[in-house]
């Protein structure tokens, strides 16, 4: 059975840039907004690949079943009170 792709999308003024990856290629996906970030030929830029970093951190942050975390007292809970 085949994994669910990902993706991340970013909108550029009139582009928009359609990242897809299968989980566990979090590293190659970097590497390749790298590459692009590098790339003088696209308006794709070092910010651009900070935002998309920023948007990965917070998608594999969260969790993926179950209810979401509470803060209870310095550390987090999984379980609602």
């Amino acid at each position: 059975m085949q994994k669910a792709k990902q993706h991340l999308i970013l909108h550029k003024g009139g582009e928009k840039f359609v990242y897809r990856y299968e989980p566990g290629q979090e590293e190659d996906l970097l590497e390749v907004l790298i590459e692009h970030a590098e790339d003088q030929r696209t308006s794709f830029d070092w910010i651009d690949a900070a935002v998309l970093r920023l948007k990965l951190t917070h998608m594999l942050a969260e969790p993926q079943i179950g209810p979401p975390p509470i803060l209870a007292g310095n550390r987090i809970s999984p379980f609602r009170r």
